[in-house]
């Protein structure tokens, strides 16, 4: 009889398993003249609960259906108003057979969007958003939420990049401010390194991207002979600059030596810096969308300096 009463109430959200077990409860409260099978019930109810809510459910349903909280409520608030103790006996399997089929049937989709869990913005456009607020400890939340699940290498190539590229397009048609620009540049260029930091400890024999002093376009003088020295040359500006810090942090752990230069030097200076340091591989890093101008240029000069040179 128990058993079959916690069946059914179990389909009232959040109260059915505790009215449930109170019936159960209160019978050996009342029946028994020891508290040992009292707290036996209750003890199994809330192991029962707990392993129930918290293993079985998200295993067998709970990740793959992605319904919110808040859309368990209001479809048993809709669904008693509806049908009464039946809809409400329903609310839950119906709500969750329709937030299933929106996610397939282009013409629900809205409905995926008001009761489902997963996030509505793509995580760049996310953090992007925290970034615009001038919420640097939100923003630092979601690159955190997004590398405990991503490798390195995803964590830039699709949250990272894809942000500055969006401030970048936003600070070329004029839509932010300067003080958003440099306070965008400065936290991601600070996110890189920590990233880089966090990730695992930087060799010795390679560049410190997490010291704020970095000497660029030095010599890696303490470079073996087989080491092969790659050369980063923003194409730009500092947003440049800063995917090139990107591409060093994951270069570094295969054993390459960088030689990333600074985006306020000249186009000589850097062939210059390539050419003094005996670069094997040349890499610009250009942060669309107006940094392709300046790529081209750069790839000219380093074709006409391989031209004179058999070193590029």
């Amino acid at each position: 009889l128990w058993g079959v009463l916690c069946a059914v109430l179990r389909f009232i959200p959040y109260l059915g398993p505790w009215l449930a077990a109170a019936f159960p409860v209160f019978v050996c409260l009342g029946n028994y003249d020891t508290w040992a099978v009292f707290l036996a019930a209750v003890a199994m109810f809330v192991v029962i609960e707990v392993l129930t809510n918290n293993v079985l459910e998200p295993i067998l349903y709970g990740a793959a259906v992605g319904m919110s909280a808040f859309a368990v409520i209001i479809a048993a608030t809709v669904w008693t108003f509806l049908w009464g103790v039946e809809g409400l006996l329903v609310a839950t399997p119906l709500t969750t057979c329709l937030v299933v089929l929106s996610k397939y049937v282009p013409m629900l989709r809205p409905i995926d969007t008001l009761l489902g869990n997963a996030p509505v913005l793509d995580p760049h456009t996310r953090l992007y958003q925290r970034l615009l607020a001038l919420n640097e400890a939100d923003a630092s939340e979601v690159v955190d939420d997004f590398r405990r699940q991503h490798t390195l290498t995803e964590t830039f190539d699709v949250l990272l990049l894809p942000t500055l590229a969006l401030s970048e397009r936003d600070r070329e048609a004029g839509n932010l401010t300067s003080d958003r620009s440099v306070f965008i540049r400065d936290t991601m260029r600070a996110f890189t390194s920590r990233l880089s930091e966090q990730d695992e400890s930087t060799p010795a024999d390679s560049v410190d991207l997490s010291d704020p002093n970095l000497p660029v376009s030095q010599p890696p003088a303490v470079a073996s002979e087989s080491a092969v020295v790659v050369a980063v040359l923003p194409a730009k500006d500092e947003a440049d600059e800063t995917a090139g810090l990107m591409l060093a942090a994951l270069l570094q752990r295969r054993g390459y030596v960088l030689d990333l230069l600074d985006d306020t030097q000249l186009a000589s200076e850097k062939l210059a810096a390539v050419r003094r340091d005996h670069a094997a591989v040349v890499v610009i890093s250009a942060v669309p969308p107006n940094a392709a101008s300046q790529s081209r240029y750069l790839v000219k000069r380093l074709a006409a300096c391989g031209s004179r040179e058999d070193r590029l």
